[in-house]
């Protein structure tokens, strides 16, 4: 019945987009990648021990805080998953009779969950997310003052911890709202993404539009047909008279977004590469570059 109960709303999934043979339905399935198939390599399991320890304990990635504290904050996310464990090996900390329907319950809840946690983005907490709730059921009822006290140690932790990388390095945000401010309606920026240049527009009512080359690539699936959208768009904006801008040209040193590119075959010298033919130079503004019609 749990693996029914399990079956039964994929297959209606699956139905309502169409996708009724094995092919399709993996087809359907690959499309949690959101366009950018994430590259699979042996380390994919140990990528995934780290997601599930920081879907207890918020833990930075290495690029928002210094190493010492990814590491510290890591090995608190596995202490408390041990933590949880020992209490459940106290005497009397389960209700014993429900044990085997959990268990039947993990079986067919969990390994499918694992499987798209180890194969999409698996250091993403919220690949992992979905399994809390049955650890929860597994665990409880807990001991009183042992879970109480890891439940507080678990809460002090991630209170400390979740504004780490916001108290170090505030100046991608002071970047973007910097950028902000001097542009706006009648401008577009062009930028690879998942770095600063994702804030822009937050810190203004009229902010101006943006074109993330790394979304398009994944809308559009294919690079080829990304970049030929992005030069369309700096074609429209520049015979409408729009200033245009393109954000992180020469960034060497965050490589968000870049990475991305790079498993397309777009490298940073190739990014930069494709704005050649519209003269960019550097505006008043740091990593922002002012484009020519060509």
């Amino acid at each position: 019945m749990l693996a029914l109960g399990g079956l039964i709303p994929l297959l209606l999934a699956l139905h309502s987009v169409g996708a009724t043979s094995p092919g399709a339905a993996w087809r359907w399935l690959r499309g949690a990648d959101h366009g950018l198939p994430y590259h699979t390599s042996l380390l994919n399991p140990l990528t995934a021990l780290w997601g599930i320890a920081r879907s207890l304990i918020y833990a930075p990635y290495p690029h928002e805080a210094s190493l010492a504290a990814v590491i510290a904050l890591s090995a608190l996310g596995v202490a408390s998953w041990g933590a949880l464990l020992a209490l459940r090996r106290i005497p009397g900390a389960a209700v014993r009779p429900a044990d085997d329907g959990l268990r039947s319950l993990c079986l067919w809840w969990l390994p499918p969950l694992a499987l798209f946690g180890v194969l999409f983005y698996p250091s993403d907490t919220e690949r992992w997310i979905f399994a809390l709730p049955l650890v929860a059921l597994w665990l409880a009822p807990l001991p009183g003052r042992a879970a109480a006290l890891v439940i507080a140690l678990m809460a002090a932790a991630n209170l400390l911890a979740f504004d780490l990388p916001a108290a170090r390095d505030r100046s991608g945000r002071e970047r973007a709202a910097e950028v902000d401010r001097h542009t706006g309606r009648g401008d577009l920026i062009v930028s690879p993404g998942n770095g600063w240049d994702e804030m822009l527009g937050f810190s203004t009512r009229a902010p101006a539009r943006r074109f993330i080359l790394i979304y398009f690539v994944g809308e559009e699936r294919s690079l080829s047909a990304a970049v030929a959208r992005m030069h369309r768009s700096i074609a429209r904006a520049q015979a409408a008279g729009e200033r245009v801008f393109v954000a992180r040209l020469e960034d060497r040193s965050d490589r968000r977004g870049f990475k991305e590119l790079a498993w397309f075959g777009l490298s940073p010298d190739g990014f930069a590469a494709l704005f050649a033919r519209y003269r960019p130079r550097p505006s008043a503004l740091a990593g922002l570059w002012e484009l020519s019609p060509p």
